[in-house]
């Protein structure tokens, strides 16, 4: 008679919808692998508090209780009106902000009551290096001894990626030398500027310091010395290794993702040279994301229509849009250029595609693996730092010279073969790429990988 595998809890804690899609993607893809999920989610998540989620067709169960994120009154809106005015209400508030902070764990103590009671095995967090509801739980877990995991959801950089989204005067400390030597673990210059900018606002930064909440080094993850970092692969590992992150608490997994493309790709037959090409474009969210203004965004998508309709007599494109993206936004301009718009997930098709077009996309080393030639867009100069030592993904600064890249790859074949095998010679550095990777999350998720054995 076979052994009933026993049932593992685990609790998700997202931060924000981005995360919780992220958190419910790798959920769902162990729901065969005895573990149970909860959701630990903020009230603004759900327009009304059930206790589950069906996601996929796979139940995902909610927790007893969920945690309010906006915790400002009104009047300390006011308050903080008139303190950045007058500097010694600014130090009031600071006070008054850190207090209520504290008292945080006491007012919540209903809900980590509630959550010890489930017995969990793991608590997966996208981060250690939030505020709100992470620093909490953070604590919480490894006062109970409880597995604290960070998954592999996303490319972790050295602090430039969360620059990029940060170099505005809201963060602009380069006047305040008292605050940057105040807090040295909390700003970063920017290499091109010579600027010095905060993580969080400074008067953040204070409150949170007063309240001894505040994360050691926010710019980079895993620094708390109190979760596992779970890492795509050697590349990744290494660059938590120079920024300070200990040798045991770092597991190389692969993500749950590249499992999905390894087997798409194993079952991808090769096409005669002569076939129409297929081109995937993964289009840029400029608009959704802030980064351009809606009407540069437009002026850009178009440019990139433009250009790909001129190879229609030698490939068939596809868009794919990402989740945050509307797609009644876009299915007219898609139809117009009589191209596809991509209906399933980009995974789903990467492996089958010739060429592959996007900006600084953790997507960009899914083509890596699959061997599909790629081209990073940076006209903007985002930040790319990560994918300039892969061979095999060619970077265009100038848009002018778009065109004459995807002519290339497309029709020098000795060109194109090249550009395969540099990304083959690269699959190791970024995952092992083995169709296990889903297993070895579950093996730390689960307790099975345990720190001295790291």
């Amino acid at each position: 008679m076979n052994k009933i595998p026993p049932m593992f809890k685990v609790l998700f804690v997202p931060i924000h919808p981005t995360s919780c899609r992220s958190m419910l993607e790798l959920a769902d893809s162990l729901k065969c692998q005895s573990i149970e999920s909860h959701f630990l989610l903020s009230t603004s998540f759900l327009k009304n508090q059930s206790q589950e989620i069906t996601f996929h067709g796979h139940v995902i169960k909610l927790t007893k209780h969920f945690y309010d994120k906006n915790k400002n009154r009104r009047w300390e809106s006011y308050f903080s009106y008139f303190a950045n005015i007058f500097n010694f209400l600014n130090r009031l508030l600071i006070d008054v902000k850190a207090w209520n902070l504290k008292r945080w764990p006491k007012k919540e103590q209903l809900l980590l009551k509630n959550l010890e009671k489930e017995n969990y095995s793991s608590v997966v967090l996208f981060g250690d290096r939030h505020l709100g509801i992470e620093p909490l739980i953070l604590s919480w877990a490894k006062e109970k001894n409880i597995n604290i995991v960070l998954p592999p959801l996303m490319i972790r950089d050295n602090g430039y990626g969360a620059l990029s989204i940060r170099k505005n005067s809201k963060f602009n400390v380069s006047q305040s030398i008292k605050f940057q030597k105040k807090f040295p673990n909390q700003v970063i210059q920017d290499p091109n500027s010579q600027k010095y900018y905060s993580f969080f606002d400074p008067t953040v930064t204070e409150i949170y310091a007063k309240a001894g909440l505040l994360p050691t080094n926010p710019w980079r993850i895993g620094l708390s010395g109190k979760a596992i970092v779970c890492v795509d692969g050697e590349v990744e590992k290494q660059q938590l290794l120079n920024n300070g992150v200990e040798a045991k608490r770092i597991v190389i997994t692969g993500q749950a993702v590249h499992d999905l493309l390894w087997q798409i790709k194993t079952n991808v037959k090769d096409k005669n040279s002569d076939q129409m090409k297929n081109i995937l474009l993964a289009l840029p969210q400029y608009g959704e994301q802030r980064t351009l203004s809606w009407e540069q965004h437009w002026e850009e998508t178009k440019f990139l229509f433009e250009t790909l309709k001129s190879f229609s007599n030698m490939a068939k494109v596809k868009v794919s849009l990402h989740p945050k993206m509307v797609h009644k936004k876009y299915q007219e301009l898609i139809s117009e250029y009589d191209f596809e718009l991509l209906q399933g997930p980009l995974y789903s098709q990467l492996p089958s595609s010739d060429l592959f077009l996007a900006i600084n996309s953790s997507t960009q080393l899914w083509a890596l693996l699959c061997g599909v030639p790629s081209i990073l867009m940076n006209f903007f100069k985002l930040d790319d730092f990560i994918f300039r030592q892969f061979e095999g993904i060619t970077i265009i600064e100038d848009k002018k010279d778009l065109k004459s890249s995807i002519d290339k790859i497309l029709s020098n074949k000795e060109y194109y073969h090249q550009l395969k095998l540099a990304q083959e010679s690269h699959i190791r550095d970024v995952s092992p790429f083995d169709g296990h990777c889903l297993d070895r999350i579950h093996k730390v998720l689960t307790n099975h990988l345990h720190l001295e054995h790291l």
